[in-house]
């Protein structure tokens, strides 16, 4: 594979300043969106440069995606059989329109959160558990099959995460829970599982990167799995490990103005 790869491009260091630029973007902070676009733009410029591909070719490959016949183009002594199936199935992907699915299951998530959110639906019924929520354990593991609940249904984690917070912020704080607490829980139910799902954003774009299916690499996932479960156990077993893993509200915070329950980042 590596040869092959060394006969189809011009490989040498000047081809990591797109990831270097990510990766420094990542560390500084930089805006997500202005750090891709700089890489995405130092990529194409390479690609002239190195690759000697064709301007037609190169906006082609940004809007519908790279394809081995680009380097036929380019390559015209290239030996075809050199192209395997597997070396294809590597190479073509990527463009804007392999984007197409998970823009539009945003959008989609959207509008569904907004129908639940004006009808009230979801907090009418979620109401009539909250008033039975006493202990840590069992507002956190609400929490938790809420958070798994609602991602299952709007298939977006960031529209989860408003939901869970609107109806969950308040509570935490009445009980004297930091609101880190709201925020771990959140992210062990609805981050780290929605990759596990195949009709959501992030489990279509997992399963499109890795072309894995999503149920085939679900049972060795033990991190995404053991957080659920492990977030559950800290919060039922705080009174006997006198809080450990539970973060309490501390009377000056609950005093101010912080926001109970701030979205995570995701």
């Amino acid at each position: 594979m590596l040869s092959t790869m060394d006969q189809l491009f011009n490989l040498n260091i000047l081809l990591l300043i797109p990831p270097v630029i990510v990766l420094v973007g990542s560390i500084m902070k930089k805006s997500p969106l202005i750090v891709l676009f700089i890489s995405s733009l130092a990529a194409m410029i390479l690609a002239l440069c190195f690759q000697h591909v064709s301007l037609s070719n190169l906006f082609t490959a940004t809007v519908e995606g790279f394809n081995v016949d680009i380097l036929k183009e380019t390559i015209p002594s290239l030996d075809p059989s050199i192209i395997t199936d597997d070396v294809a199935s590597l190479l073509n992907r990527g463009g804007l329109y392999s984007m197409y699915n998970s823009t539009a299951f945003i959008f989609y998530a959207f509008f569904f959160a907004s129908a639940l959110e004006v009808s009230g639906s979801l907090k009418a019924v979620l109401q009539h558990i909250i008033k039975y929520l006493r202990s840590t354990g069992s507002i956190v593991f609400a929490t938790l099959v809420t958070g798994f609940a609602t991602i299952c249904c709007t298939s977006n984690a960031l529209v989860t995460f408003f939901l869970i917070k609107d109806i969950y912020g308040d509570i935490y704080k009445a009980k004297g829970l930091h609101p880190v607490n709201l925020s771990r829980s959140m992210e062990d139910s609805v981050t780290i599982t929605e990759v596990l799902m195949p009709w959501t954003v992030s489990g279509v774009f997992i399963a499109t990167t890795l072309g894995v299916d999503n149920f085939t690499f679900l049972p060795w996932a033990i991190f995404n799995l053991g957080g659920f479960v492990f977030s559950a156990l800290y919060a039922f077993l705080s009174p006997l490990t006198r809080g450990f893993g539970i973060r309490k509200l501390e009377k000056r915070e609950g005093s101010n103005s912080t926001d109970p329950g701030q979205t995570p980042s995701v």
